[in-house]
This record gives structure tokens, C-alpha cells and sequence, in this order.
């Protein structure tokens, strides 16, 4: 005989999520859009229109068109760095 109660134990739910870039299994917390590897891929100007609208345009269409274009941007992987073009200038 047992005489602790049958508790029901609620589900938490995990306060992690993978990133949504296709093919990216890294773990990131809910609130964040993406990981931090692509987030770093998005141009910083975009960067910094994101979290200005988050801050003072929440809900709006506004900043649906930013967060989409900053996952295209992310999408599209870095920019080639300054070296590659110079490499690939001096090929020709």
C-alpha cells in the first residue's frame, strides 16, 4: 500500500527548438529566429532593421517582410570574403 498520492505530472514543454534553416540541426531557444551561426550570415543593416521593428513594430507586416528577408539572406549562406574575389580575380 502506497501513501503518496497519484500526482499527475504535467508535460513541459521544451524551451529549445531546432533552427529553421533547412538542413541546420542546431538546438536554439524558442524565441530566437535562427541560430547563431546564421544569424551572423545575415548583413548586419538587416540585422539591425529586425531588432529595431521587434522592439517597435511588433505584429506588424512591416516586420513579417523584414524577418522573411532575413531568412533569405541566411539562406543564401555569407557573403564571399574579400580574399576569395581577390583569388578568383587574379585566376582570370
Amino acid at each position: 500500500m502506497s501513501y503518496l498520492p497519484n500526482l499527475i505530472v504535467p508535460r513541459v514543454r521544451a524551451k529549445t527548438d531546432h533552427c529553421p534553416i533547412l538542413g541546420c540541426a542546431v538546438h536554439q531557444r524558442r524565441y530566437r529566429l535562427m541560430c547563431w551561426r546564421h544569424w551572423l550570415t545575415v548583413p548586419p543593416w538587416l540585422r539591425d532593421k529586425v531588432w529595431r521593428l521587434t522592439v517597435t513594430a511588433q505584429g506588424t507586416p512591416v516586420l513579417v517582410a523584414a524577418i522573411t528577408e532575413a531568412f533569405r539572406a541566411a539562406k543564401q549562406g555569407p557573403p564571399p570574403s574579400l580574399w576569395f574575389l581577390i583569388r578568383q580575380y587574379l585566376r582570370r
